[in-house]
């Protein structure tokens, strides 16, 4: 018992120094913050086209690659089990329902309960904690029952007791039963079959089985791995497994080279080789947000998704990267290292530490060393060291110090001097010199006592220096004189225009410098600097390893550059002031940081380039949103299958959310939108793109990531304002037509008219001529009736009066004749006089005249005063052509004293007042 104790023991230890002393894949963490989620993450799945989805508490997690999406059942289920199906389709199982997931066509999913009137009620708090897919058949696995669907209906299968997890074993269907061991599926009758000998694991709670080669490792959680060979199982005979037995296992599966990833509930991940070999060991001290691994899948660029009891973890596998995380500060931050055979030196601020790469034990510190380390340098078979209190050689793996000159930061060969090193340090250069079999320190230089970071050969006994604080020297020394002679500042007279953060390093014997901003080259004919050119890499720090290729890092970020193109970023953390990359063999590069190291694999770039094209760029979203803040999600699923997507009237900014499956940090987009921008943007960092106000028209909106020539397109139609519509525009010609049309007959209607009102107007003015004519005739004829009248009238009255005077002559001679001759005489007489006088023809005839000046006169008076006798008519005739009563009384043949009656009489009938003048009223009715 005590020696088994001692042997796991030695077994933890071990794989303790293996866990601390390893170097692990780029780890991106996604907490329940990034996906707005819950904790745990149950199980995790692909679409072909690189979509990720999580069976999460809250729900149905999906990402893209830079924007992560939730998707919540009915009633809010916590989601058990998921499955991405041959056919592309993401299914479910929960507490009391499974089913799947359709995209409608704004891109969101949607719940299609398989299991409603299929349940029964026995199962209807059953949680569905497994789904397998075989031969195009979906198989969802309770504890207690397994429901079988095959595209049309539901089955059920009832096993022979309370199950494990289903699991399918090459084309095998095995269910491992508690208390009874494992059983395999009839698919045809949905019977059961014992598997023989599996009793030894009945009372064993079985995490996985996995095909190896022509066995099976059956994975338990509290037992360990056994092997079935097809007849008896066994323990499985590797050193790992007595380690498992206390990790309890949880999950399994066989990786796409072969490897095999075990996820525990205690101590995190385990991926060993084919060959059983411990490849890599992640939990929380190295890397992992928890050590409870609730979930494993590996995607389609073999990174492998882990889900944990809280949280997501993604281990970058593809990328060429791998890094050494110091989690514990042991190292410190990592400024330089050296190869040197199976050795691994790194020098850090803590001092020099040395590991055998091939042993995978920890790093060890190599006692003497302790302090800031600037350079590890291999001359002559000796490893050298810069370090702050001085400069180190190593005999034997022990530090001796052989110049106490303090910041030994960099060595520079002599030209010429095989065996002679400059050295750049806190207070001038230092010589070295190589004799006997070692290098020994010579002298200080004379002439600079400044601190100088870094020193290059320049020819012809001169040296570029980069000083600590004030920029870049070119010196000249004499050797003879061991001093330095000449000191000339290089600043913007020689075309370093940007003196901030300088580095310098030879690129094919040309001499680089970068700045925080910019990167020159020196021109030896001209002997002055220029803005590096030659390629298109950006600015910051650069290393060059080939003519058109190499490193910039910027912003956290390390690019790695062929041919003008990005073919790799790597989100890391170099050192601020002391960013450097160590070549440290030709398999590998070194990265210094902050809390590590990291290692770049030189053969790997292209490769992982080439895995990475199997996608393009996926959409997530695309809305319409107004300046209110309302939205109208548009129908963009089926643009591949349809014209494009229809965008409303302009009044709306286009909104787009997309990523790319890789899940690297560093993935740069471009874009363009074909008919507003025709031209590709730069290459950045994004997730989201809006455009404000598009007018309405065709546009093709392009994405394209830089790890992929595969570009994403979506046709967008922005509609017209119904007022912008072909139709209105169209029926505006015509009723502008119309209108024209209209107002030209308008026109032609209104010169008729105006015409037809010219000759009316011609007509009227003719015709007013006409009347005016008669009514002057009449005026003139009426005024020569009146004068006619008049001359009758005074003409009657000169008549009567004439007959009257011969009447009073007549009664003059009576009275004085006695005669009775006279007397017949004179009655005949006077009867003819009285005859005259009262001759009613006289009258008819000045009535006559009368009515023809004076028309509707007595008309007119008969009708407003209708007791008027013959003789009042006539008095008003008289007073009516303004004659007096002296006139009137001959035309009466009664005295004027008569007429006066006559008027009175004729007042009163009129009910004239005593102011009214009689005549006036005649003459003006």
């Amino acid at each position: 018992m005590f020696q088994r104790k001692n042997q796991l023991l030695s077994l933890f230890i071990l794989f303790s120094f293996a866990l601390f002393a390893q170097e692990t894949p780029f780890i991106s963490h996604f907490s329940r913050k990034d996906y707005q989620g819950l904790n745990q993450n149950w199980s995790l799945g692909q679409s072909s086209d690189g979509f990720i989805f999580s069976a999460n508490s809250a729900g149905l997690l999906v990402a893209d690659g830079q924007n992560w999406r939730k998707f919540e059942l009915p009633k809010g289920q916590i989601i058990r089990s998921l499955s991405v199906s041959s056919q592309n389709r993401v299914f479910t199982g929960s507490v009391g329902t499974f089913g799947y997931w359709e995209k409608d066509k704004f891109g969101h999913f949607h719940y299609i309960d398989l299991s409603a009137n299929n349940l029964d009620s026995l199962h209807l708090k059953e949680e569905f904690w497994h789904i397998l897919e075989k031969n195009n058949d979906l198989y969802f696995q309770s504890f207690s029952v397994i429901y079988k669907w095959n595209n049309k209906k539901v089955s059920r299968i009832t096993p022979p007791g309370n199950i494990m997890f289903l699991q399918k074993v090459g084309n095998k269907i095995v269910v491992p039963v508690i208390g009874k061991g494992l059983f395999l599926l009839n698919e045809e009758n949905n019977t059961f079959s014992w598997i023989k000998n599996s009793e030894i694991l009945q009372n064993e709670t079985i995490s996985f089985i996995l095909q190896d080669k022509a066995d099976w490792l059956i994975g338990t959680q509290l037992a360990g791995v056994f092997r079935y060979n097809g007849r008896v199982f066994t323990p499985w005979e590797n050193p790992l497994n007595k380690v498992l037995k206390q990790k309890q296992l949880n999950k399994a599966i066989r990786l796409k080279d072969g490897s095999l990833a075990l996820g525990t509930v205690l101590d995190g991940l385990f991926i060993m080789d084919l060959n059983g070999q411990l490849k890599l060991h992640l939990n929380k001290e190295n890397g992992l947000q928890n050590n409870t691994i609730l979930s494993l899948f590996e995607d389609k660029l073999q990174n492998l998704w882990v889900g944990l009891d809280k949280g997501i973890d993604l281990i970058h596998r593809s990328s060429p990267l791998s890094y050494y995380h110091d989690t514990k500060g042991v190292l410190g931050t990592v400024y330089t290292a050296l190869m040197d055979g199976n050795l691994f030196y790194v020098g850090t601020n803590q001092g020099v530490f040395v590991k055998n790469k091939v042993d995978k034990k920890p790093f060890s510190f190599i006692e003497g060393t302790q302090g800031q380390v600037w350079q590890l340098l291999k001359q002559n078979n000796i490893l050298l060291c810069g370090h702050n209190s001085g400069t180190f050689l190593f005999e034997n793996g022990k530090p001796k110090l052989i110049s106490n000159i303090t910041g030994g930061w960099s060595f520079c060969e002599v030209p010429g001097k095989k065996n002679e090193l400059l050295q750049s340090t806190y207070t001038g250069l230092a010589l070295f010199t190589f004799q006997n079999n070692q290098w020994t320190f010579n002298k200080r230089l004379d002439g600079l006592n400044e601190p100088i970071r870094k020193i290059l050969p320049a020819g012809d006994n001169y040296f570029w220096a980069l000083h600590a604080n004030n920029g870049l020297y070119k010196l000249k020394i004499e050797w003879s004189k061991g001093a330095i002679v000449s000191q000339v500042k290089l600043d913007k007279k020689d075309g370093l225009s940007d003196q901030t953060r300088l580095d310098i390093r030879f690129f094919r014997d040309t001499l680089l410098v970068h700045s925080r901003d910019m990167n020159y080259y020196f021109d030896e004919t001209s002997q002055r600097f220029y803005p590096w050119k030659e390629n298109s890499m950006e600015k910051g720090a650069i290393w060059l390893e080939a003519e058109n290729e190499g490193f910039t890092y910027k912003n956290n970020q390390l690019k790695h550059w062929k041919n003008n193109e990005i073919k790799a970023i790597h989100p890391i953390s170099m050192i601020p002031e002391n960013e450097h990359i160590v070549n440290l063999n030709k398999e590998e590069l070194f990265v210094g940081l902050e809390d590590g190291y990291a290692l770049i694999p030189k053969n790997e770039y292209e490769n992982t380039f080439l895995r990475n094209i199997i996608f393009s760029p996926l959409l997530s979203e695309l809305k319409a949103q107004a300046k209110d803040g309302k939205q109208v999600e548009l129908n963009w699923v089926n643009i591949g299958k349809t014209e494009g997507v229809e965008f409303p009237p302009s009044g709306y900014n286009l909104s787009v959310k997309f990523g790319f499956p890789s899940f690297e940090s560093g993935v740069l987009f471009r874009f363009r939108l074909i008919g507003w921008q025709d031209n590709w943007s730069s290459w950045q960092v994004l997730r989201s793109l809006n455009w404000n106000n598009l007018s309405p028209g065709d546009y093709i909106l392009e994405i394209q990531a830089n790890v992929s020539p595969k570009i994403l397109r979506v046709p967008i139609f922005v509609l017209p304002h119904w007022y912008q519509t072909v139709f209105f525009k169209v029926g505006m010609i015509f009723l502008s037509l119309s209108l024209l049309f209209f107002l030209f007959k308008s026109y032609l209607k209104s010169i008729e008219i105006r015409h037809q009102k010219q000759i009316k107007k011609k007509e009227l003015e003719l015709e007013q001529q006409v009347v005016k004519a008669k009514n002057e005739q009449l005026e003139a004829d009426n005024l020569n009736k009146s004068r006619e009248l008049a001359n009758a009238t005074f003409t009657l009255i000169h008549k009567n009066e004439s007959l009257l005077s011969v009447k009073e002559e007549l009664d003059i001679m009576k009275s004085e004749s006695s005669s009775k001759l006279f007397d017949g005489h004179y009655k005949k007489l006077i009867s003819i006089l009285d005859n005259q006088l009262e001759n009613e023809k006289d009258w008819q005839i000045f009535e006559s005249n009368f009515n023809e000046v004076h028309d509707i006169f007595f008309k007119k008076l008969k009708h407003q005063f209708p007791d008027l006798t013959p003789g009042d008519l006539k008095l008003a005739a008289y007073l009516k052509m303004n004659l007096s009563s002296k006139e009137i009384a001959p035309l009466l043949n009664i005295s004027i004293r008569g007429v006066e009656n006559k008027r009175y009489r004729l007042r009163k009938k009129m009910n004239l007042e005593e102011d009214d003048n009689l005549t006036n009223f005649m003459i003006d009715y």
